[in-house]
Formats: C-alpha cells, sequence, structure tokens
C-alpha cells in the first residue's frame, strides 16, 4: 500500500458534499499492531489536520480482519460517513471489516460505543450488509 492513498466521494445524506479522504498506515504502539489512519475531510472548508472526521482500522493477526478502531464523525455526524468508509475499506482493502468488541477487546480501552452500534452497525445488519457475531460480540460486513 503507498505512503498517502485518497479519493473523493459523496453520500446520498449530504449529496451537495464532496468530501476527499486520505489514509496511510502506520505502527500504533498503544495496539501493538499496524493501523490503518483516515482523515476524511471537505478541501477548502476545513483541512485535514483538523480531524473532522477520524477512521482507523487495526490490522489483525489472522491476515483477514481490519477492525474498526476510531470511527467519528466529530463535524460531519449525520452525513452516512461512517456507513459509506467501512463499506469502502472493504473494496480498498479487499479484507472482512470488523467492528470492536465489548466482551474482547484486542487492547486496553478499546471498545465499540452504543452510538456506532445503533447509528452504523445496526443499519448494516438491517441493510443485508453486515452481521453481528453474539459468540465474540462483533459485528462484521458480509
Amino acid at each position: 500500500m503507498p505512503n498517502k492513498t485518497y479519493g473523493k466521494f459523496s453520500t446520498d445524506k449530504c449529496s451537495s458534499r464532496e468530501f476527499t479522504f486520505v489514509f496511510h498506515r502506520e505502527f500504533n504502539s498503544r495496539c501493538n499492531a499496524d493501523c490503518i489512519y483516515f482523515s476524511i475531510y471537505q478541501e477548502g472548508v476545513c483541512e485535514v489536520i483538523e480531524r473532522p472526521f477520524s477512521y482507523i482500522l487495526k490490522v489483525m493477526d489472522n491476515g483477514i480482519d481490519l477492525k474498526v478502531i476510531d470511527l467519528c464523525a466529530n463535524k460531519y455526524a449525520g452525513c452516512g460517513i461512517s456507513r459509506y468508509i467501512i463499506l469502502r475499506s472493504k473494496e480498498l482493502f479487499g479484507k472482512r471489516i470488523i467492528s470492536s468488541s465489548n466482551r474482547f477487546p484486542s487492547f486496553l480501552g478499546e471498545s465499540n460505543w452504543e452510538d456506532a452500534i445503533n447509528k452504523v452497525w445496526i443499519p448494516l445488519v438491517k441493510e443485508g450488509n453486515a452481521i453481528y457475531d453474539h459468540e465474540f460480540d462483533y459485528y462484521y460486513l458480509l
């Protein structure tokens, strides 16, 4: 994967706005693994340094999964970016995208926030794009 990669998109909920995403991969000492860091922003409205939307994927040791360990809409709550970028991540990396787990965290401080469950993962399940694994307490994309 190149050091930095970017793309542009809009969502159904914010079709009049064009968003840019930038991502790169680096080691995260907190979770002791490589992570893919995304910044999502509108060019000319705010800059990437302001972190108006943060999204981080942890590269899991099994070689199959990328785990969502940060999903923070900040300035763009309600625009549908979370669902878009999770689905897009599967396309970009060809890996299974999973949520964090409250019962089986992979590092200290990991959790799947109630807002993420209710506003992102449950709608993905209802749309037929994800499933909840009761045994391991995480959601994953189909």
